[in-house]
């Protein structure tokens, strides 16, 4: 996608406390393509989470949590114990933590090597997951991500990497290290934490930082946007596994559906849009009715009865973030697509979205030259073709590819 939507929320306060005032919540909309923050913005509270829920919607979402709730642990295990991390994990750790194990959570990489000689581990209280969950789920936004916000930042050898965000100054100390701290607690507690690790040689910091004696010379990083630098990160230790892991992704943008789907949903609209015309002109309206009922069946298997299908396909057909005149444009381009579409069944859609003229999909295809099989197909039908960056996930490879009409000639 073009667009990622990073949201940080804001750190306990160590006491019970509504959800009003439990602290501002800061947020940024990273544009892939144009290498910049496009919109910014602070909310007062969790409480107004539901502001962002349209740009949740359209955007791959990366919530950044506060890494005074995330500890993180290099944690040694001998090589035959990596078939048990679930139990082996939280026990290796119990005399390092002041809370029981049970009452924690424990996340680690999923792709833990033989060869590694340490597991990085963060730990968060299952109350606190809990409560992140919650305060997502009430303002309807389905991240794609949740990511400790320190090891976000650069990591460079022997060098530090600091930034203030909200009433917080953030600092990564090394590949798998870091800690976050209140600003204004930062003159009388910083000396105690950083006293943690080696000094390093360099402190990169990013926008101004107060930060009195530092155990290292400071060097500002020339960087317009600070915030920006987060966006930059690849992917990290994602922190929902076990109870937390994601069971499902979100449903209305019509996620984890065959390709073929889109066309399923352009040909329901051709059959559904004569209908009424149907109905009027030819005894065969039975068998389009069936006709069109059975292909918005094939295309939305969540629905199971059909009640009115114009009203249930319109009510689809919204979430493709198109509405009113746009609608024939996306159904147009989607209609163009459909000989792309069956000849690559073995393609999985992601995520399908209309915005602003153009189509946005994002796939998984079982090798690269599925997704140039499709660009070509596209281009034939005389539409343009941007492809985004492919990149291997596990056994697949995932793609984005930006569609829009041809020039007239």
């Amino acid at each position: 996608m073009q667009e990622r939507l990073f949201i940080r929320l804001p750190a306990s306060s160590g006491k019970e406390t509504a959800v009003a005032d439990a602290g501002k919540v800061v947020w940024f909309i990273w544009h892939q393509a144009q290498q910049e923050v496009i919109a910014s913005g602070e909310l007062g509270s969790p409480a107004e989470l539901s502001q962002l829920q349209q740009q949740a919607r359209r955007c791959e979402t990366t919530v950044m949590l506060p890494g005074q709730d995330v500890l993180l642990k290099l944690v040694e295990l001998p090589a035959g114990s990596r078939r048990h991390l679930d139990r082996v994990i939280p026990y290796a750790l119990e005399e390092e933590l002041a809370s029981d194990i049970d009452e924690l959570h424990f996340s680690w990489p999923a792709n833990v090597s033989k060869a590694q000689s340490s597991i990085p581990v963060a730990i968060v209280a299952r109350s606190r997951m809990s409560c992140w969950q919650n305060w997502l789920k009430e303002a309807a936004i389905d991240a794609d991500h949740w990511y400790p916000e320190t090891l976000l930042l650069p990591y460079s050898e022997n060098h530090w990497s600091a930034i203030r965000v909200g009433a917080d100054v953030v600092v990564r100390t090394g590949p798998w290290q870091g800690f976050s701290i209140e600003a204004e607690a930062s003159a009388a507690l910083m000396p105690v934490i950083v006293a943690q690790w080696p000094a390093p040689s360099l402190i990169d910091h990013y926008g101004d930082i107060d930060w009195p004696q530092p155990p290292s010379p400071m060097q500002a990083a020339d960087i317009e946007v600070p915030l920006s630098i987060f966006a930059r990160a690849g992917d990290t230790l994602e922190l929902r596994r076990g109870e937390f892991a994601v069971k499902r992704k979100r449903v209305d943008s019509i996620r984890w559906k065959p390709l073929a789907v889109a066309a399923s949903v352009a040909l329901v609209v051709a059959v559904g849009g004569n209908l009424l015309r149907a109905y009027q002109l030819s005894s065969e309206a039975d068998a389009l009715q069936l006709q069109a009922e059975q292909r918005f069946l094939e295309a939305f298997p969540n629905k199971t009865r059909i009640v009115n299908l114009r009203a249930q396909l319109q009510q689809e057909l919204n979430q493709l973030g198109a509405s009113g005149a746009e609608q024939a444009s996306a159904l147009a381009l989607l209609d163009s697509l459909q000989p792309a579409f069956a000849d690559l069944p073995e393609m999985t859609l992601e995520l399908l979205r209309y915005q602003d003229g153009e189509l946005r999909l994002q796939a998984l295809a079982q090798n690269f030259s599925q997704f140039e099989r499709f660009q070509r197909a596209a281009e034939q039908a005389g539409l343009q073709v941007q492809q985004g960056a492919l990149n291997n996930r596990g056994n697949q490879v995932a793609g984005s590819l930006t569609i829009a009409r041809g020039a007239q000639s």
